[in-house]
Order: structure tokens, then C-alpha cells, then sequence
């Protein structure tokens, strides 16, 4: 649990920012009948910098995501299995421990689903439940992340 304090009373905070899904508030989605890729924008669209495209083998086999945003070139490693009506993803991340620079890697699970909506335009919402494992003797979380159909 995350505490925030406010000792000057200001009347406007700003909220505390969750892990969401792992892959930010803008996504586009393209689903072929063996792949799933994501789409990820992170920087802004005039700069030169491209999306961000996770692949994912629908399939079962591992796939391999380089993300080039100066944090690691050691890929992303992960497999997807269907769990009735929900997409398993999961991704080990490749992490240096600080002390030995030993290469060491963690577990997320994301499991995706379409969820009904009483809310117009009566679309469905994709929700994505985030697990991660704890690593380096921190504490595991949750988070639940909804996503809406944009248009463009």
C-alpha cells in the first residue's frame, strides 16, 4: 500500500502513479491468427523516435523483445498460453544485480480479456491484469488496467 501525505494541505495532489500494465496508457493492438503485437507509444509523436512493438507468438513458442530505452539490450523473453477466455503472457525480464553485476531475470503475468460495458459507446474494454513477482526481496503486486477503444 502506498502512502501519501500531504502536509501543506494542498488542496490539488497529484495522484500516485501505479504500475499499470507494463505498458502505458497508449497502446494500439494487432492481432494476427498467430501473433499479437502491442504497440506502445512513449515518446512524443514529433519526435524520431519509433513505437515501441512488443510480439507475442500466439502459439505457445517464446518470443524474444529488445525495448531499446537505455535500461537493458537483453530481451524480454515470453510465451502465451489461453487460459478459456483470457490471454496468458508471461514475460521473464533480464535485470543486473547491483552488487555482483550478475545477470538475473523476474516474472510478470499478464492476463488479458474482453469485459462488457454498460457504458456508451457500449464497446467492449480490454483489462489487463499485471503480476509481478518479487524480486530482490521487495513485494509482489496486482494492478488491473483498463483500456478503452480509441479512434483515430
Amino acid at each position: 500500500m502506498l502512502e501519501t501525505r500531504n502536509p501543506l494541505v494542498i488542496a490539488n495532489q497529484t495522484p500516485a502513479p501505479t504500475l499499470g500494465s507494463g505498458w502505458g496508457d497508449k497502446i494500439s493492438i494487432v492481432h494476427k491468427p498467430e501473433l499479437m503485437i502491442v504497440e506502445r507509444v512513449i515518446f512524443t509523436p514529433r519526435e524520431l523516435q519509433s513505437l515501441i512493438h512488443y510480439r507475442y507468438a500466439l502459439d505457445g513458442k517464446e518470443t524474444e523483445n529488445v525495448v531499446n530505452t537505455g535500461m537493458s539490450d537483453k530481451a524480454q523473453l515470453s510465451t502465451c498460453h489461453w487460459e478459456e477466455n483470457r490471454l496468458v503472457i508471461t514475460t521473464f525480464f533480464p535485470y543486473q544485480e547491483p552488487k555482483s553485476g550478475q545477470w538475473l531475470k523476474y516474472k510478470v503475468v499478464q492476463m488479458l480479456w474482453l469485459s462488457a460495458t454498460a457504458q456508451p459507446p457500449f464497446e467492449p474494454v480490454l483489462i489487463v491484469e499485471t503480476n509481478r513477482e518479487a524480486a530482490q526481496g521487495g513485494l509482489p503486486s496486482i494492478t488491473r488496467t483498463t483500456y478503452t477503444r480509441g479512434y483515430r
